[in-house]
């Protein structure tokens, strides 16, 4: 009590007290005892001295209201504010100069009292709210101890024994008999038991099955049996036991599982505060499982996938055997997310999720793996039944009746099969085998079943690139990649200056040339990453370049892929770092495939003609190469059309191949563009070029690529660049 005496603002009252009675000297509020809790004026030691000669016993002695007369010093009034039932409790004294009249002192009387009854009532509140505060303190301890497992853990490794600490706590924090955390259409039952053996564990589930579970899953509110006492939402039951299940819902409004406390009937009834904390475990356990599990299906995501996976393998390394990984690619989703809408793809992978789940047994798992891609692991499966069970599968999808909206959905699957057996280095590894033969089982035209074999080439092509692309990933971030660059040269006369910038990529002592690792990239949509890591250093490259106020401003040629230029995030980030480097555009010239160009014609257009209206240049590269109709030409903005050096390498000995460059040039100037050679490696090619009109060439004639900032030191010195 004597917290909330401390905490009542005193002065409050008598500021009250002055403007009512202007003899009002203050108010004191004392313990028990008689001494000062607080004081509204610093004199007031001074006078409970002087009380205290008058009275030495006052505080036993007041037992409701008295005054005592101080003589020059005035009166003091006083209050028992627990009116009488505690005198230990405290007491509100006011001082007064003098009381004149009786009525004065009546009046004095009833505005202690009334004084007195509001201080005691703000007491009272005060005190509900420290036990409050007290209760909450208790139980933030509590849950501090409750949440000490991470929220963010999976299902059959950290999230398994998340369960575990889980129901744990909640049988302790709640002296339980027995808790439990059950995921009916999941197979999860986790139960930590004390004073309940494993026969009251199976009667009580027997329970859960046949009515509670429903009945919670039916509320969604938390159900009590056999708890008469609580007279909340009670029923009984022919059970030895008190019975208290929440809700665990996870994702959406559907309960994905319950969380049950249980005791014998001999023990204390279940409170509100019991009620309480179960609710908050209920959300703990949704949230485990919104990291276990995959929203949309249900199933175990990729995380609880991988844990499964590799825990697999360490029991295989003991006991031996083997298991088959399936990766199952939906083909096309995404063209069905395209045009018709996500709700439809998300109907698509709902129904392949329910009819593998069918064809599988108890022992087997199937998990949502991303997007578009489902994993599965048949236990106890050699290759060859795993093959069988692809093709059942893949069959099965395929011949599924999938409409949307009275339209029918033809989907199927390409499906990648490798086997988890006791010598696997790890279940990663295996993961990226069974990846790496579904996608040579979509190169293949998908709807179709492919095992991953040591000794295939095609797959040993798929696994190299995989290691190159986290070499990629490494060289990004760690900055690996180097910028060379190589001479293009006019022909006939002294013309400007062009440098190509190239990529290389830095591996401890190699330069590694990019026909080793853009393919890599290409496969696995990272050009976008590379692309911009080359614009932005370019530039500032070229920036520093121009800065140093050099001879020669040659056209900078900076390649970009399909993937970048199809990107509208991409064409923004283009715009930005071209207006921020503060080049000069018309020194920019971006040179697109003829390939990509035509494949993502639309696309192409726009990106074109959003730098051309910047300024910068465009060429059309390795024309040629795709067998394009020349009409193709007039769909694009672009100022130099570079001939495939396919065709180049071999004019002076290919009558065919000097036909079609020659061909190519020609209409490249009746259309007003300027045209480039690549691999020009001997004097007779340059010959040829020369007399063919060719404008510009390019290749280990002329110079092999080098480091860009070579390239630009070499230029500077020379005051034009032509090839004769």
């Amino acid at each position: 009590m004597n917290a909330a005496l401390q905490a009542v603002d005193l002065a409050n009252y008598a500021d009250m007290a002055q403007r009512m009675f202007p003899a009002s000297i203050g108010l004191a509020l004392c313990d028990g005892s008689g001494a000062a809790l607080t004081v509204t004026d610093d004199s007031f030691d001074e006078r409970l001295g002087k009380l205290g000669n008058v009275s030495p016993d006052w505080a036993s002695r007041v037992q409701d209201l008295d005054c005592i007369e101080l003589g020059s010093d005035g009166i003091v009034l006083i209050m028992n504010l627990q009116a009488g039932a505690d005198p230990a409790a405290g007491f509100l004294l006011w001082w007064v100069a003098d009381a004149a009249t009786d009525q004065q002192s009546a009046d004095l009387h009833d505005t202690l009292l009334s004084l007195g009854v509001c201080i005691r009532n703000e007491l009272e509140l005060q005190t509900e709210l420290d036990n409050m505060a007290l209760e909450l303190a208790e139980r933030y301890e509590e849950l501090n101890l409750v949440y000490h497992t991470d929220d963010q853990v999976s299902y059959f490794h950290e999230g398994y024994e998340a369960f575990r600490a889980l129901v744990q706590n909640c049988a302790d924090y709640l002296d339980a008999g027995l808790a439990v955390i059950y995921l009916r259409d999941k197979g999860v039952f986790v139960e930590s038991h004390s004073a309940l053996d494993a026969v009251d564990v199976r009667l009580i589930q027997s329970v859960m099955d046949d009515y509670l579970y429903d009945k919670v899953a039916g509320s969604g509110n938390v159900e009590f049996m056999n708890n008469v006492d609580d007279g909340s939402n009670d029923d009984s039951a022919p059970v030895p036991y008190r019975l208290m299940a929440g809700p665990v819902v996870s994702f959406g409004d559907q309960t994905d599982g319950v969380l049950l406390i249980a005791n014998l009937l001999s023990s204390k009834s279940f409170s509100n505060s019991d009620k309480n904390l179960l609710a908050v475990m209920s959300r703990k356990a949704a949230k485990i499982i919104q990291g276990s599990y995959d929203g949309l299906t249900g199933l175990l995501n990729r995380a609880s996938f991988e844990n499964l996976v590799q825990n697999s393998l360490a029991t295989l390394r003991s006991r031996g055997g083997h298991h088959c990984l399936l990766h199952i690619n939906v083909d096309k989703l995404h063209r069905i997310n395209e045009t018709v809408g996500h709700e439809a793809g998300d109907l698509v992978i709902r129904a392949f999720a329910s009819a593998v789940a069918e064809e599988l047994r108890d022992t087997d798992v199937l998990a949502r793996l991303g997007g578009d891609d489902l994993g599965v692991m048949v236990s106890s499966c050699s290759s060859k039944k795993g093959f069988a069970i692809a093709e059942k599968l893949n069959r099965r999808l395929a011949a599924l009746p999938l409409e949307w909206q009275g339209e029918r959905l033809n989907v199927t699957t390409s499906i990648g099969v490798a086997t988890l057996s006791d010598t696997a280095r790890s279940g990663e590894q295996i993961m990226k085998y069974a990846v790496m033969a579904c996608d040579v089982a979509k190169e293949n035209g998908g709807n179709t079943v492919q095992v991953y074999e040591h000794d295939d080439v095609r797959l040993k092509e798929r696994e190299a690139s995989m290691w190159m692309v986290g070499t990629v990933h490494s060289a990004l971030r760690e900055g690996r990649f180097m910028l060379y660059a190589q001479p293009i040269v006019p022909l006939n006369a002294t013309g400007e200056a062009h440098l190509e910038i190239l990529l290389r990529m830095q591996d401890g002592d190699k330069v590694v040339s990019p026909n080793s690792f853009l393919p890599a990239s290409e496969r696995y949509q990272m050009m976008e990453a590379i692309d911009r890591w080359v614009v932005e250093n370019s530039l500032l490259q070229i920036g520093m370049y121009l800065d140093s106020q050099p001879r020669l401003r040659p056209v900078f040629g900076i390649n970009l892929s399909g993937q970048s230029f199809c990107t509208p995030d991409f064409l923004d980030f283009a715009l930005d770092v071209l207006r921020k480097s503060q080049v000069p555009p018309e020194l920019i010239c971006f040179e697109i495939t003829e390939t990509a160009a035509v494949a993502n014609l639309a696309q192409a257009k726009l990106f074109i003609e959003a730098l051309r209206n910047e300024g910068c240049q465009f060429a059309l590269d390795d024309f040629g190469a795709g067998l394009s109709s020349f009409g193709y030409l007039k769909s694009f903005d672009v100022q130099y059309l570079k001939i495939d050096g396919a065709l180049v390498r071999d004019i002076v000995d290919d009558k065919v191949n000097a036909a079609m460059v020659e061909s190519v040039n020609q209409i490249g100037h009746v259309m007003g563009l300027k045209t480039i050679a690549e691999f020009v490696e001997t004097d007779q090619a340059r010959a040829l070029l020369t007399k063919m009109g060719v404008d510009f060439i390019q290749g280990y004639l002329i110079s092999k690529p080098s480091p860009l900032q070579e390239q630009l030191a070499a230029l500077n010195k020379q005051p034009s660049l032509r090839a004769l």
